[in-house]
């Protein structure tokens, strides 16, 4: 019989192959497109999302995180929630209707109102599958979750670059974009099993939203700590000070786009069907920041030292200028995994509050200093807000964490020394191997080499990391070893 911890293993791994693949085919993608589409292009889509992010924040008021967190729920809740989130779905589309023309007036480009409108589409289409996703995550099925997320990533791609190259502008990331969410709500509909039911219970209603108020209030904080750069960068910097800033921000929060936020992912509906026995969710939290870090600080140790030749690789040179954001960047994320892994201890425990009021914290923190920074230096100054929140805000959530399951603070640091000390290592022996490079300018100047280099380099990096890491905690290296390869030792 499979246990919850294999379930959650096999669930991470297959989330995290699909992240994996997503990021390769959507880096991929932005690749081809980058050198098809302005700058601008993108940040104007990037604008867009502005409104279409905060709307979202109402397409399920917290319901589907209900149906996960609540335990031995009757069948009927889900078509309960089925009903409300559907007509929500359409009535926010309505609202992305009336809402655009005074989003486009705002940024003072008319052409956003055509595009936020285009986009309410996705409401509706997506309404359909909510349910059905909460469901496939509330029973650990990941693979068919990533199968289903690896289709629409494969769909956006394809649409993308055909849209791209037939009309180049805007509009082609956002056909693209409806297509794919469009075919990931038919998919997820489809083989979930879900069988919808004309069944609406009010008092089950009224318990999903008990627990979902509090997510809807952590949906509107981390919308507003996702896009409050975006908005103050576009109103003082303009589209295209936007577009770098994204993809500056994509690359630099890589681990928590892809892994932290995988992990987190799987871990609330594990700790949800443990939270009772709170020393072993403390145990489970532990080893996930062991984990985390494992992957964060050497790719932070990248960022700050293989940027430029990675950015010229993949991008080319008039991508040139987020070289120094990403490197500072390489700041925030040394933390930053940190502070969101404690997110789902708190929804899994029935503590959803913790989580609203931390961000809210973090919000009031940040809004300010991006504002203040932005106007003094620019985009540096935007990523410096940045490393000041995520490095103040960090160990009040350790110590939330701490609070509710009762492991001890020494125990939490003791997580982080093999990462350290190995990260150190990693960053002496890619200092070392790119002062060879330079001495031999022929070489490390070549035009057409960055590749080359960018290879080099990060061989150097990971082959010195990893045989570090192996002495300095081999337990652990052998325990992941087996969680990629091995489940029935996991």
């Amino acid at each position: 019989m499979i246990t919850l911890k294999q379930k959650t293993v096999s669930g991470f791994k297959w989330l995290l192959v699909n992240n994996i693949l997503q990021k390769v085919i959507s880096v991929g993608t932005f690749a081809i497109l980058a050198r098809i589409l302005e700058p601008s292009t993108f940040g104007l889509f990037a604008m867009a999302f502005i409104a279409i992010d905060g709307i979202s924040l109402f397409k399920t008021f917290g319901l589907d995180g209900g149906i996960i967190q609540k335990k031995n729920i009757p069948e009927k809740a889900n078509h309960t929630a089925f009903f409300i989130i559907l007509g929500l779905s359409i009535l926010l589309a309505f609202i992305c209707f009336g809402l655009a023309p005074f989003v486009g007036t705002f940024f003072n480009n008319h052409e956003l109102g055509s595009i936020i409108r285009a986009l309410g589409v996705v409401f509706v289409m997506s309404g359909f599958g909510r349910v059905p996703s909460a469901v496939l995550t509330k029973q650990l099925r990941f693979k068919l979750i990533s199968i289903i997320a690896l289709i629409g990533s494969i769909v956006n791609c394809f649409f993308a670059v055909i849209f791209a190259l037939l009309w180049p502008n805007v509009w082609s990331l956002v056909g693209a974009y409806v297509i794919r969410h469009s075919v990931m709500a038919f998919l997820s509909w489809y083989f979930s099993g879900y069988r919808l039911k004309w069944e609406f219970d009010l008092k089950l209603a009224k318990e999903l939203f008990g627990f979902g108020k509090f997510l809807l209030g952590l949906s509107f904080i981390s919308y507003v700590a996702s896009n409050a750069s975006n908005v103050i960068i576009g109103k003082i910097l303009g589209a295209a000070a936007v577009g770098y800033f994204t993809l500056a921000y994509n690359i630099g929060n890589f681990i928590n786009n892809q892994f932290t936020y995988t992990i987190s992912r799987v871990m609330f509906p594990a700790y949800s069907a443990v939270q009772d026995d709170r020393k072993i969710v403390g145990q489970a939290y532990l080893k996930v920041v062991k984990f985390i870090m494992m992957l964060s600080l050497p790719y932070s140790i990248a960022l700050i030292c293989l940027s430029k030749e990675f950015v010229l690789t993949i991008y080319g040179e008039r991508w040139l200028s987020i070289v120094p954001l990403i490197r500072l960047l390489g700041f925030v994320q040394m933390v930053a995994p940190i502070f969101f892994t404690g997110s789902p201890v708190y929804q899994g425990c029935g503590r959803p509050d913790y989580d609203f009021k931390l961000n809210s914290a973090s919000v009031l923190l940040s809004i300010p200093l991006i504002i203040v920074l932005t106007k003094l230096f620019g985009l540096t100054g935007a990523v410096f807000a940045s490393i000041a929140t995520v490095w103040v805000i960090t160990p009040i959530s350790v110590f939330l964490v701490h609070k509710i399951t009762g492991f001890s603070l020494v125990q939490f640091f003791k997580q982080l020394i093999p990462a350290l000390l190995c990260s150190i290592t990693m960053l002496v022996s890619i200092l070392l191997a790119k002062g060879l490079l330079i001495a031999h300018p022929s070489v490390f100047n070549a035009k057409f080499n960055h590749l080359v280099i960018l290879t080099i380099l990060a061989t150097v990096g990971l082959v010195t990391y990893g045989i570090s890491y192996f002495f300095a905690d081999r337990k652990s290296a052998i325990e992941v070893r087996n969680m990629i390869f091995n489940l029935e030792k996991a």
